[in-house]
């Protein structure tokens, strides 16, 4: 690889990115910037063949860029022949024969081409993860159950047609996902989490219309493309961001139609508001289009809101427009050479002085030894060289098999977790047994919970169990609740089976009576993430407790749960809430769970907090509560010794 082409190269993919930022920054539609992007994108990806096959070089670029010119030919030297130097030629054939040939030097790679093995190395790393996640997809799709009640089918042919779209996409549900997304950049499929059968009938066509968007728009394509170009620019960082743009411009660009199609702003953003909230981690693969991000959404949530946001996208003759204009920027950047080196002039002739130099005659070369002798030398030397040696003297150890120094760190680990004299230590190998957990750890971090005798080794056994889904770990969890003699312990275990999504809830339920609060707050989150159809009891009677953190987190988990069975309880212990931040989390809960009961919202309204007070106005006036983010309580743990 030419490095002066190199440089070139980089240099005409950083002026596209710019171009294209410029424009971007310069519209004020989502869907336009999006289509800049995608264009920068896709012709930066043609960018090496544009520079190999352009057929016009406009050299308007600094000399010094372009590759050194041949340095002058040596002038020809005119010697005469003298009978000394022929003397000297004749026997110079029959030393260099007795000489043989010189040993092998070591081949390095030179630079440009260390370079280019680390480039491709990256980049086919980075495709082979797209084609995993792509893979994951496909399992994910085959493995999920279609849709074909007559109320989704009804509903996605419906939309389907207001979006104009010739064949409506298969529509699947899957219990392995929480995130709605689509998939398939020519045979689209839009898959559900599993609790969309609960979904009301507005949030159906608000997901639907979405992700319908997303392949009305190809951006699946789209999504490929950007991926694939972040593949092959690895090193580049602006490339790296064009691909972030290019992404939050399409979901943008499907949340303008989707309030292009009468969905109202407040409504729809709650919608999304929920959706991701209530997801567990559980999301999209990487080659899909998730209808929702947490890095993104406050800037989504921010254009969803705004009022004075153009929605319409650019008709057909200003795409068209458009993609010509960004052509001919990026035609005459990839057309864009070096202007060429000019010579001094033509080389010097050659002198009188030259012809008439004399060649001189050749160094004597020392002979070579006989065959005989090299052989008796080399036996010399292997006689005084150790075995272990090669033949440039550097020592030769035994080479280890791939993974055998991971599986001795691991063992010293378990080694030290098992015997080690100081608790201090054991609660070490604990964390670092947690933090990089492998298959086969977890009998060593469950007999460490069940029979260590320090509190610490113990707790922080059960902190690295947390992401252990064996029913061994399961069984040692719950015990741990139940019978452990530090609160500590019985803590991190409960919070350690809330990371669970089929914990044993009833450890968790008889933990709700433990005498120490942090464990009963640690029970109530957890319980609070089980997806529960119905709430416990005893759950509910925790809004009852003495203190405050419980009284919040119960609160928080009754408006995860949402049973409607629940909702006495809550008015009544809204009437007697004093804490601020209680009250809120009680209200939110009757909201989510449709409470419009005059008693709620007429106390609601007279209420001294202005954010309650500001809900029950919304909702007397017929509305949603409106967007109420929540940043669920979490009790996590130490997680460092």
């Amino acid at each position: 690889m030419d490095p002066q082409w190199l440089m070139l190269f980089v240099l005409k993919a950083t002026l596209l990115l710019v171009a294209g930022m410029l424009a971007a920054v310069a519209l004020r539609n989502a869907a336009a910037r999006h289509l800049v992007w995608l264009a920068t994108l896709t012709s930066v990806l043609v960018l090496p063949g544009l520079l190999r096959l352009a057929p016009v070089r406009f050299e308007i670029l600094p000399a010094r860029l372009a590759p050194a010119a041949d340095p002058p030919p040596t002038p020809a030297r005119v010697v005469r022949e003298t009978p000394d130097a022929n003397a000297a030629r004749a026997a110079m054939p029959t030393v260099a024969a007795e000489a043989g040939p010189p040993a092998p030097a070591p081949a390095w790679p030179s630079p440009p081409r260390a370079l280019s093995l680390l480039w491709a190395g990256v980049m086919l790393a980075l495709c082979a993860r797209l084609l995993l996640a792509r893979r994951a997809a496909r399992r994910i799709v085959s493995s999920a159950r279609p849709l074909d009640d007559a109320r989704w089918t009804a509903l996605l042919r419906e939309l389907s047609d207001r979006l104009d779209l010739a064949e409506a996409p298969e529509l699947v549900a899957s219990d392995r996902i929480d995130m709605p997304f689509a998939c398939g950049a020519w045979r689209s499929t839009i898959v559900l989490p599993g609790a969309a059968a609960q979904w009301p009938d507005d949030r159906r066509q608000v997901v639907l219309l979405h992700e319908l968007a997303h392949v009305k728009r190809r951006d699946l394509l789209g999504q490929q493309l950007g991926r694939l170009a972040c593949a092959v620019y690895w090193f580049h960082p602006l490339v790296w961001a064009a691909a972030r743009r290019l992404r939050a411009e399409s979901e943008r660009a499907c949340d303008d139609l989707v309030l292009s199609c009468g969905a109202r702003a407040s409504d729809y953003a709650g919608h999304l508001l929920d959706i991701l909230t209530t997801a567990r981690g559980h999301g999209a693969p990487a080659t899909a289009l998730p209808m929702a991000r947490a890095k993104e959404f406050e800037g989504r949530l921010l254009a969803i809101l705004d009022p004075g946001r153009q929605r319409r996208g650019p008709g057909r003759i200003q795409s068209v427009g458009l993609l010509a204009g960004l052509a001919a920027i990026f035609l005459s950047v990839a057309a864009a050479a070096p202007s060429r080196p000019v010579r001094s002039g033509p080389p010097p002739a050659p002198t009188p002085e030259m012809a008439e130099e004399p060649t001189p005659a050749p160094r004597p070369v020392p002979a070579a030894p006989r065959p005989a002798a090299r052989a008796t030398a080399a036996a010399q030397v292997r006689e005084e060289r150790p075995e272990s040696s090669t033949a440039d003297g550097e020592s030769q150890t035994p080479a280890q098999p791939p993974g055998e120094g991971e599986r001795d760190r691991r063992g010293l680990l378990v080694r030290v977790l098992r015997s080690d004299p100081d608790a201090t230590v054991r609660r070490s190998a604990a964390w670092a047994l947690g933090e990089s957990a492998r298959a086969g750890d977890g009998a060593v971090l469950v007999a460490a919970l069940r029979g260590d005798a320090d509190t610490g080794v113990r707790e922080m056994a059960a902190w690295a169990l947390a992401d252990d889904r064996s029913e061994d770990a399961a069984a040692a969890l719950a015990q741990a609740l139940r019978r452990d003699d530090s609160a500590e312990v019985r803590a991190t275990a409960a919070w350690a089976l809330g990371r669970r999504r089929r914990a044993d809830t009833n450890a968790l339920i008889g933990a709700l009576a433990d005498a120490a609060p942090d464990v009963r707050a640690a029970a109530i989150w957890a319980l609070g993430n089980q997806r529960l159809e119905a709430a416990p009891a005893e759950l509910t009677a925790m809004l009852r407790n003495e203190h405050v953190r419980v009284r919040l987190l119960a609160a928080w988990a009754l408006g995860e749960i949402l049973d409607p069975a629940t909702a006495p309880a809550l008015r009544a212990a809204f009437a007697k809430e004093e804490d601020g931040e209680t009250r809120r989390a009680m209200f939110r809960a009757l909201a989510f769970l449709g409470d419009r009961s005059p008693e709620l919202l007429d106390r609601a309204a007279a209420a001294k907090d202005p954010e309650i007070r500001s809900r029950a106005v919304l909702m007397l006036g017929g509305l949603g509560p409106g967007i109420w983010p929540w940043p669920w309580p979490w009790p996590q743990p130490r997680p460092m010794p």
